[in-house]
């Protein structure tokens, strides 16, 4: 079984964790190798299974980024299947997710192109201060710590923002800033590891 694994030109040869990843397959006797997903000369055929991992440039060129999912899912199995990869590339899942019961921090979605009224957001949900970012993100691309006293810059970051950009409004959430947040990892429905996340230390850390 030949496995690729899909990274972006920015990292090549996957990132460090991704790393750990490539010589595990490669003790257990599997051919893998990182393949950067936009490489047009790379035979994707050639592979038996591809696994998607340090595609991180997708947050920037989501839609670019999906239609190659869509094809190359026709031609070789793909972890996840096309759409998951697409449900999980735009923070509309922590809404579909609430929907379902599952605990989640409130989420606002804000469309691109829609004129939005920070204030009224704030009003209508009764939060005190509020994080702003992007609905296609990692590592809080975009994030904002909106305090009472910093409404109008709020106001400034969505304006700028939305011409372009789905965002998010979230409670301002002590617990993530302070201790951080745990995700817990499954596999095949058993429990296999958790990890402990912390901000970034700045102003807008949260």
């Amino acid at each position: 079984m030949t496995i690729a694994l899909a990274t972006s030109a920015a990292l090549p040869g996957l990132g460090a964790d991704d790393r750990r990843l490539l010589r595990a397959l490669r003790a257990r006797g599997l051919a893998a190798e990182p393949v950067v997903w936009e490489d047009r000369l790379f035979d994707w055929t050639a592979v038996s299974l591809c696994v998607i991992r340090s595609a991180w440039d997708y947050a920037y060129r989501r839609s670019e980024f999906l239609a190659w999912v869509e094809r190359l899912a026709d031609a070789v199995p793909l972890w996840n299947p096309a759409p998951v990869v697409e449900w999980n590339t735009h923070k509309q899942y922590l809404v579909d997710l609430a929907a379902r019961g599952v605990p989640t921090v409130p989420t606002r979605v804000l469309g691109a192109g829609s004129s939005v009224t920070l204030a009224d957001v704030l009003e209508e949900t009764g939060w005190e201060e509020v994080i702003l970012k992007a609905a296609v993100a990692q590592t809080g691309r975009y994030l904002m710590r909106v305090d009472p006293g910093a409404r109008e810059a709020g106001q400034r970051h969505l304006d700028r923002l939305l011409r372009t950009e789905d965002m998010l409004a979230q409670p301002f959430m002590p617990g993530i800033s302070d201790e951080g947040e745990t995700s817990l990892v499954f596999l095949d429905g058993a429990f296999s590891h958790a990890v402990r996340k912390r901000p970034a230390q700045g102003p807008n850390g949260a």
